[in-house]
Order: structure tokens, then sequence, then C-alpha cells
């Protein structure tokens, strides 16, 4: 099974900082565009912009809508003490303690690189230079909680956000608290209700014509894809396209798997 997780790029939390060092920005994770395909036998990280739907939109008239299953926090963790090593200590420190405090709330995980971080797995954390300075580093991490289905979003986001800043630092460690994201657990195994639906519209259309013209229906081997339509929920879809014909006439222009 695979994750997609996506993230908001509209809100922003500042925790208190307690050095005078600058404030750290935004996760360095790399934005994707806003509907992507999904990847088969891995887990698919995905960080995308918000957007509000216009008239025209790209999105075709079928699609699913999909609440998370989990609710997602960007933290990044900063320090700007003189030494590497130290830097580097003082960070996995603060993360340690990150990891301990985290048991006591019922099912949050620390993600890095997609890796729930444990204390039996803190070597696989990487610290890096942070916005390519040699005399800082920092550390890219994400919160995640479940959103239950008639749970109050804001709920686990206050869950995420008090969490994040109520983390006990070690030396010159600052933590940043960024975006608001979402995960949905394996898109593709809603593929057979976007079909039906999209069978459902096809005979609608059928009926409505009183079957004067010709339909055919392209790209119904596409992956689903998906668009992010709130801070809780998804539009999954498949980007098929209807071909209307008159009566008695072939197509001139069909599309391969090529064209798309």
């Amino acid at each position: 099974m695979y994750e997609v997780l996506v993230v908001l790029t509209t809100q922003k939390t500042s925790l208190p900082q307690k050095n005078p060092m600058k404030r750290a920005s935004a996760l360095l994770f790399a934005l994707c565009v806003s509907s992507v395909f999904a990847q088969d036998n891995e887990d698919v990280y995905i960080l995308s912009p918000f957007e509000i739907l216009e008239a025209g939109s790209s999105l075709p008239a079928v699609t699913l809508k999909k609440r998370a299953d989990n609710l997602l926090l960007e933290v990044t963790l900063v320090n700007d003490s003189r030494d590497e090593s130290m830097r580097s200590g003082e960070i996995l420190k603060t993360l340690t303690g990150m990891i301990e405090d985290a048991k006591k709330i019922d099912n949050l995980k620390i993600i890095f690189e997609r890796k729930t971080i444990t204390l039996s797995n803190l070597g696989d954390v990487t610290i890096t230079s942070y916005s390519s300075r040699s005399d800082t580093s920092s550390c890219e991490l994400l919160l995640k909680l479940p959103l239950k289905a008639d749970q109050d979003a804001d709920v686990v986001v206050d869950k995420l956000q008090k969490f994040a800043k109520n983390v006990k630092v070690d030396g010159r460690t600052i933590v940043s608290a960024g975006d608001i994201g979402l995960s949905v657990e394996n898109p593709e195994q809603y593929r057979r209700k976007i079909l039906g639906m999209i069978a459902e519209d096809y005979k609608f259309l059928l009926n409505t014509f009183d079957n004067r013209f010709q339909i055919l229906v392209h790209n119904l081997n596409g992956r689903v894809q998906w668009q992010r339509s709130s801070i809780s929920d998804l539009d999954l879809y498949i980007g098929y396209e209807y071909e209307v014909l008159a009566p008695d006439t072939q197509s001139l222009n069909v599309k391969t798997n090529e064209d798309y």
C-alpha cells in the first residue's frame, strides 16, 4: 500500500524563537504540480499548492471527493552553533526529545523522507546545510496525525501545532512550523469507483441526446490523479475525455496512450 501526501501552502505558523538567529522559512521540500500520478508499490509523498478552482479549470466533470486519512504539519529544526558536529548533536537531541514526547499522543508520527522516525532508526535522519549556509544546519520533518471521518480538521491541526510549539530544544536549535498538509492512503483503490461514476455520466449523455450521436471515451486507462480542494479534502479523478461524433462516422483524431 502506498500513501499520497499533499501539503497546503497558504497557512503558516511562526513559533517563538529563543535566539536572534533569522527565522527558519518553510521546509525545503520540492513543490509539485497540483495534480500528480500515483505509482505502484511505493509510498508517494507529494507537496502541492492549494488552489481555489475557477470556471474552466482542467479538472474533468466527474471527480470523487475524498476526505484525508491524515493531516500533516511541516517542521524544520535549525541550528547555528559554531561547530558542525555540535549543530548536528543538538538537532538530534532535540529530535530525540520529540520522539519521546510523541509517544504521549495517540498515533502521532514523525516522518523523515517517507519513514516514520523512532529511536531505533534515528541514524537514518540526514542533517544538511540550511539555505546554502555552511554555518547553519537543518532537518526537515513532517508531523502526522490521523483524521477521523467525523473529526473537525481544525482540532487535529491545533494538536499538531501545539506539539511543535512545545518542543524542548537543545542548545541553539530552533523549531519552525510551516505548512499544513494531508495524506490519502492508496488513492488507486478508488479507481473502479471513479470509472463507475464515469460510466453513469456516459449513460446520462447517451440518454439525454437520445442516442443521436456517437460518444467515444478516451484515456480510461489513465491512472488516478488528485487535486486538493480544501484543508481536509481532495478531488480524485481520471483524466478522461469525451469525443462526440455524428452518427455513422468515425473519429479522425482518436487519442492513443502516447497522446497523454
